[in-house]
């Protein structure tokens, strides 16, 4: 059987992001960082992360994450 990533989906636009589109990812720490789809680790999808598009994040514009 083959062994294919998800689709991801940005969280902004709800557009389908493609294999070979820069994006913004964030890690489990809630930073963020930017990659692409074929660069991100089979880590980095299993755990609940949200995506971005390049163009749909103005990371400056996202808050801190929180410490509970």
């Amino acid at each position: 059987m083959e062994d294919r990533k998800p689709l991801l989906v940005c969280a902004r636009c709800g557009d389908r992001i493609g294999v070979y589109e820069p994006l913004w990812t964030e890690l489990a720490d809630g930073t963020l960082h930017s990659s692409s789809y074929l660069n991100l680790a089979r880590c980095d999808l299993h755990h609940e992360s949200r995506f971005w598009h390049l163009g749909c994040l103005a990371p400056d514009a996202v808050p801190p994450p929180v410490d509970p």
